[in-house]
């Protein structure tokens, strides 16, 4: 396969913020608790969490303190509700994507290069709420281990598809390969990431050559 075909076909099509914060509420009661939920995401991201306040959210969302507080008791819940909204959304779009019946015809190459898409297009799509995560992580240990699990569960499902194919893995425990395979990727996605935009920064998220060059690394390192 030519290194410049290798993501051809690959491409996910994220839901966007729109689409993922929302609730399953009476419809009087979801509107109210979407705007809180879309305000508190943007303010967030943009002015960060430590300096948004719960006024801050009524304000932006256009709502009483009394209908935030009927929903919420504190500012660390909506963003705890924001992150549980990212993870079922993000994690059910990635189930879809991996049922066993796609990937029957599938060779250890095409898993690799998807596996790589999906870190490269949510660092993408996904940039200010990423930001957001990995700041919080830094000061928030149930964040952290949040962060921890979720990229358990992305190594996992790897593992799952490309388990026919451990024969050309050169690595005894494929858990481990995979794993340091995604953590390495994913600390160079973050470091394109952060600090927010503006500051310049040797990697670039949207630069095909960096994620091309990404992947001749994995593969070289799992021997493919």
């Amino acid at each position: 396969m030519k290194n410049n075909d290798v993501f051809q076909g690959v491409g996910i099509d994220w839901l966007d913020d729109s689409e993922w914060v929302s609730t399953t509420t009476q419809k009087r009661s979801k509107e109210t608790m979407i705007k809180i939920l879309r305000a508190a995401k943007s303010l967030f991201v943009e002015k960060g969490y430590q300096e948004s306040t719960m006024t801050d959210i009524c304000k932006a969302a256009g709502v009483s303190m009394g209908a935030v507080y009927h929903r919420f008791p504190d500012k660390q819940s909506i963003f705890y509700t924001l992150l549980e909204m990212y993870r079922r959304s993000r994690f059910a779009q990635i189930d879809r994507l991996t049922e066993d019946s796609q990937w029957q015809d599938k060779t250890a190459e095409d898993i690799l290069a998807f596996h790589l898409e999906i870190m490269f297009s949510t660092a993408r799509i996904d940039n200010g709420f990423i930001r957001l995560m990995e700041r919080q992580r830094i000061v928030d240990s149930k964040m952290h281990d949040l962060l921890v699990d979720w990229n358990k569960h992305l190594v996992a499902v790897i593992c799952r598809l490309i388990e026919p194919h451990r024969h050309r893995i050169h690595h005894s425990d494929l858990n481990l390969a995979i794993t340091y395979t995604h953590g390495i990727i994913r600390g160079a996605l973050m470091w394109a990431l952060l600090p927010a935009n503006g500051h310049h920064t040797p990697l670039n998220v949207d630069s095909a050559e960096f994620k091309n060059n990404a992947y001749q690394m994995a593969s070289a390192y799992l021997g493919l």
